[in-house]
């Protein structure tokens, strides 16, 4: 091209004269690409992520010494989303190695705990969260909820006996046992599935939960594990001491029992006796109501 015809205004590096730009080269495109494919550009192209990789301190670092002298574990074992058989929980456990995830879980309402819901929390305070559920139609005082991630949702064999179920009887439990805080097994009397409803109207859920029924001392009457939790999309705090959830008329909540909780852990665990609050805060000793368990 004529030296008249070139505009002045651009420069290639390349040719090192005017013309066009560096990027608008059509023999220095045709070039680079000769080269990608002749393998020439391999080296730099190493060299360049050596230079641009972020140093690393070569020096042996000190392996990590275990700082604790064993584990203490909670209440685990049970069936994983209804299964109950060795191969099915493998398959279950297996899932998480999938390259594609089938199903997704979607929370439409968004769950958040503010200062208000420190409103009429004793501070500071350590006490575990008991809310009162409706658990086959039986208001059931005394329920914890397991924030720690219990593996199964537990109801004592004692409020078992005091509820009005309808002539509805346990299930033979023939999974592994349950083991508990000192690595002893728990025995089963076996499980049910009942109905669980938690809130206040309008701002309530009800879904169906399996128990498993035991036979050993407890202050409380069952325990909400994580497979509920799971089922009713629940979201505990423990410092707030409030279980929130979705409803469809939007979020609901269960304010736990903190005075219920402080009279528990002063209560001798050998009595079995329940009781209930009086206006004054004093323990009031109560026969186990047919209609519910305290």
């Amino acid at each position: 091209m004529p030296d008249y015809k070139k505009n002045g205004n651009k420069y290639c590096d390349y040719h090192q004269d005017k013309g066009h730009n560096t990027d608008e080269c059509y023999h220095l495109k045709k070039l680079i690409e000769k080269m990608i494919k002749e393998g020439e550009l391999n080296k730099f192209v190493k060299d360049l992520r050596d230079k641009l990789a972020p140093k690393v301190d070569k020096r042996k670092e000190p392996e990590e010494v275990e700082r604790y002298r064993g584990e203490v574990k909670t209440i685990f074992g049970g069936s994983t989303l209804g299964r109950d058989s060795k191969t099915a929980k493998k398959r279950y456990a297996k899932q998480v190695y999938n390259l594609y995830q089938f199903q997704s879980a979607k929370q439409a309402m968004p769950i958040m705990f503010t200062e208000d819901d420190y409103e009429d929390v004793i501070w500071p305070h350590e006490d575990p969260l008991l809310i009162n559920p409706v658990i086959g139609q039986n208001k059931i005082w005394k329920a914890l909820i397991d924030g720690g991630g219990g593996s199964v949702n537990i109801l004592y064999h004692r409020t078992y006996n005091k509820m009005n179920l309808g002539g509805e009887q346990l299930e033979p439990c023939h999974e592994a046992p349950l083991y508990g805080f000192e690595n002893q097994p728990v025995p089963i009397e076996g499980t049910i599935t009942l109905s669980v409803l938690l809130g206040k109207a309008p701002y309530t859920v009800e879904k169906q939960v399996k128990f498993y029924v035991v036979r050993v001392k407890s202050p409380y009457n069952a325990i909400l594990g994580r497979p509920a939790l799971t089922s009713f999309q629940a979201v505990a705090s423990i410092p707030h001491l409030k279980l929130k959830f979705p409803t469809e008329h939007g979020i609901g909540e269960m304010r736990g029992g903190q005075k219920t909780a402080r009279i528990i852990m002063l209560d001798d665990l050998d009595k079995d006796q329940d009781f209930e609050l009086t206006e004054s805060g004093k323990r009031k000793r109560t026969e186990g109501e047919s209609s519910g368990s305290r």
